[in-house]
């Protein structure tokens, strides 16, 4: 048991009662901002060399330090912004958007734009000197984890760097960082289940 951030594809998109609520409202909302309506990922194509078909992490490490670390570079609205969603979005806008709907742990559902979250990530990560590139970017196996944990007890190797003194909160701004990238990718949404 546990929380896991996952990947929604098309057939979530069409048969998964929360995705169904939260999918017109969503539309509404996003073109009440002007943008053109989100109806969820594409049919499911081609999957590139190297890329799972999914997304799927168990987010299982303390978080608190995370939380802490993104107090850092961001607060008010803009960090409870980064922080509290429920579902991420390859459309790009500004804040959040609440939906009168449930989502896996609210009675609403908070929707947060996968370009925003990986901008942040991106600068944290950098920051943390995080050897992204060795994160894996396949993940539809808690991969990211695995990695993270290979790295502690020494069965896997990788630099040095700030983000040793603290791998729990280098652990969520990879997860979150490589989320995003795989919403933007593949046109799909991300959800905690």
């Amino acid at each position: 048991m546990g929380v896991y951030l996952v990947s929604a594809d098309d057939a979530d998109w069409a048969e998964d009662e929360l995705l169904l609520n939260a999918a017109p409202l969503l539309g509404k909302a996003l073109k009440a901002r002007g943008l053109p309506g989100y109806d969820g990922p594409p049919s499911s194509g081609p999957i590139p060399p190297g890329e799972g078909d999914h997304f799927e992490e168990k987010l299982y490490r303390p978080h608190r330090s995370y939380i802490a670390l993104l107090g850092r570079y961001l607060t008010g609205d803009a960090l409870a912004n980064i922080l509290y969603w429920d579902m991420l979005i390859p459309v790009e806008f500004d804040g959040v958007i609440l939906l009168d709907t449930a989502s896996a742990y609210e009675d609403t559902t908070t929707v947060a734009s996968s370009t925003h979250i990986l901008k942040v990530m991106k600068t944290v990560a950098a920051d943390l000197d995080l050897p992204i590139e060795q994160v894996p970017r396949r993940s539809d196996n808690l991969d990211i984890g695995t990695w993270f944990d290979d790295v502690e007890t020494g069965d896997a190797q990788a630099p040095q760097g700030l983000w040793r003194d603290d791998p729990d909160a280098a652990y969520y701004v990879a997860v979150y960082l490589r989320a995003a990238q795989f919403s933007l990718r593949r046109s799909c949404p991300m959800r905690y289940v």
